[in-house]
């Protein structure tokens, strides 16, 4: 029927919510889906099995999860050929090209997006768990290829998904956070909203304190802040950075770009410290390498005069 899940596409729906954050549980929910599998018969059940191990499989993120990811969803698009799980399945496959630097796959997945934010609105509305994810996922896609008009395009499906009456608090806190990112140079009034954007965001995700976009919320809020030249607000953005640098669960590349926020306004000395600490850590994208040593030699410039 129209709108209704069945019991495994409901249970993979609430296992998602709960896990998004939490990866120490995703080995053991990986683990029992490929039991389930083990002993699922039927095309469409099998199908439905699939899609939550595909999607528990990029939630978890480890080596080969997202390849292996994708040949889930290709599986699952060839049998089921209409409803709530090909839209589910469709954007799980348009994720996967949030990391890619190829914009003509950018561009496919979009397409995929787009065609999943169709089917599930017809089926199960607007305020439904996996269409306010197609909303996400096609803005950061939008953001990612950064072609004529997407930059608005995102920040309109970005306040779509704020402004829906029951949105599941992870979409809306994330959707809060990125279109703050995307109004970091306010000021004034404006300032002020993007500033309550991501706070209202890291209440959103009180019950994962230790997710992605809390702490990115904490760095958005204290770039907002810097710009604004305030003592206090000066303040308030060094405590939030320092905040995402100490955090012993926040992402590398957040903390980096915390590191970095900083050097930019702290005394020189100090923030070339902290520049020469970003240039020696191992492993980061090549972006992050560049930005610290674009920083240091300009830090060295204003130094010697």
């Amino acid at each position: 029927m129209k709108g209704i899940l069945s019991p495994v596409i409901e249970h993979i729906v609430q296992t998602t919510i709960r896990a998004i954050g939490e990866k120490e549980r995703m080995d053991k929910a990986v683990g029992r889906h490929r039991k389930m599998l083990q002993h699922t018969s039927g095309n469409y059940r099998m199908s439905e099995v699939e899609f939550a191990l595909a999607d528990l499989l990029i939630t978890r993120d480890g080596p080969g999860d997202w390849a292996e990811a994708g040949r889930l969803y290709d599986h699952v698009l060839e049998t089921a050929i209409y409803g709530y799980l090909r839209g589910a399945a469709l954007i799980g496959k348009a994720e996967l090209a949030v990391r890619s630097l190829d914009n003509k796959k950018i561009s496919e997945a979009i397409t995929l997006g787009e065609r999943a934010l169709k089917i599930l609105h017809e089926f199960v509305g607007p305020e439904d768990f996996f269409t306010l994810k197609s909303l996400l996922v096609v803005a950061e896609l939008r953001l990612k290829r950064n072609e004529d008009k997407d930059i608005k395009e995102a920040i309109k499906l970005f306040q779509k998904a704020i402004d829906t009456k029951n949105a599941n608090p992870y979409w809306k806190a994330r959707a809060l956070v990125n279109i703050s990112e995307l109004h970091r140079g306010t000021k004034g009034k404006e300032a002020k909203k993007f500033i309550g954007y991501c706070q209202q965001s890291v209440k959103l995700l009180i019950d994962r304190p230790d997710d992605y976009f809390v702490y990115k919320a904490y760095i958005v809020e204290g770039e907002i802040r810097f710009l604004l030249k305030k003592t206090v607000d000066r303040k308030k953005a060094m405590d939030l950075m320092s905040k995402v640098i100490y955090a012993k669960n926040s992402d590398i590349d957040l903390k980096v770009r915390a590191k970095l926020d900083k050097a930019e306004v702290m005394r020189r000395e100090k923030g070339l410290k902290l520049c020469t600490e970003v240039i020696g850590m191992p492993n980061l994208d090549q972006y992050l390498y560049d930005k610290a040593t674009a920083l240091q030699a300009a830090i060295k410039v204003e130094l010697k005069r």
